[in-house]
């Protein structure tokens, strides 16, 4: 049997998670916490097609994430 595919979690598992930064983050733009969290990754506990959902199903790539998340 070949191998068709390799999967890697890179959600806190192989690099560090955004959230450790998210306070950084925030404090840096004069937001709270939960706020900048739902502009980064979309509202908690929906599942949406908020651009970082799209990023993590392998839509898209970081850059497009990027210009829609903060346009010039």
């Amino acid at each position: 049997m070949s191998i068709r595919a390799v999967v890697f979690d890179y959600g806190g598992v192989i690099i560090t998670s955004i959230t450790t930064k998210i306070s950084t983050i925030a404090d840096r733009h004069g937001v709270d916490v939960p706020f900048m969290l739902e502009v980064l990754m979309g509202p908690v506990g929906r599942s949406t097609d908020h651009p970082w959902h799209e990023l993590e199903r392998g839509i898209g790539t970081v850059d497009e994430l990027q210009e829609r998340l903060l346009p010039v």
